[in-house]
């Protein structure tokens, strides 16, 4: 499903430039689909050459090309002087904070996805990213609520599965096994992460279930969970 829409978005790109292959919006374009399909090296040169024209956008994307390759250092450097180009744009913002997760520096993760909230109000990123945030600080109630909002603009598989867990870990089980139930419902086309989240998906309800004292139901979605390739274990338990 993933490479349909990659070779969607490349035959768009032929189409809308088919004499075209200096202007801004082709080279980042093209850049944009480069580093999607893996080709970091290409995508790289795209947006060198993108960056005469567009010195914000094309920082950004080296960042963003940095931070795919654990090179942290050069991707703040790039991020900051997209910011400092352009501070208005909330997607800078969130791939700085991106960074600072990877890093696990939280509290400047936080601030930058609060930062591009003011921005842009409705970015379901920002949302889902800082429910992420509060979570590996502990607070699930804040993870939870960011996560909500998230789901309010844009629900998805990823967002109920991580709302489920704060309510997981808020003990609050049965509402985790209603967003747990919700997330399955949006593998269809399944790509790659949510053909390997299924067996987590299972693995948390199971869970939700024993602690709610239901033993039956209990060891149904565990089997379910190992038949789905789980293999891990759940934190707390």
């Amino acid at each position: 499903m993933i490479n349909d829409k990659l070779n969607e978005a490349e035959k768009e790109i032929a189409l809308t430039f088919p004499n075209d292959t200096t202007s801004k919006d082709y080279l980042l374009l093209s850049a944009s689909l480069s580093w999607k399909r893996g080709n970091y090296l290409t995508a790289s040169n795209y947006y060198k050459r993108a960056m005469p024209l567009d010195s914000a956008r094309s920082s950004n994307g080296m960042a963003i090309l940095h931070s795919i390759n654990k090179e942290y250092k050069a991707a703040i450097s790039h991020v900051n002087t997209a910011i400092r180009l352009d501070p208005k744009t909330d997607d800078y913002f969130i791939t700085r904070a991106n960074i600072y997760y990877a890093l696990s520096n939280y509290d400047n993760a936080r601030a930058d996805y609060s930062r591009a909230l003011k921005l842009d109000s409705l970015s379901d990123h920002a949302y889902y990213n800082l429910g992420l945030t509060y979570y590996a600080l502990s607070d699930y109630r804040k993870s939870k609520e960011n996560l909500t909002h998230a789901i309010s603009i844009r629900p998805n598989m990823k967002a109920y599965f991580e709302r489920g867990i704060a309510c997981y870990y808020l003990k609050d089980y049965r509402s985790a096994i209603t967003d747990f139930q919700k997330s399955l419902k949006y593998i269809k086309n399944m790509n790659y992460y949510e053909e390997m989240s299924k067996g987590s998906v299972y693995y948390y309800i199971g869970w939700s279930y024993h602690y709610l004292g239901k033993n039956s139901k209990y060891k149904k979605y565990i089997r379910k969970a190992e038949r789905n390739g789980w293999k891990g274990e759940v934190e707390g338990t």
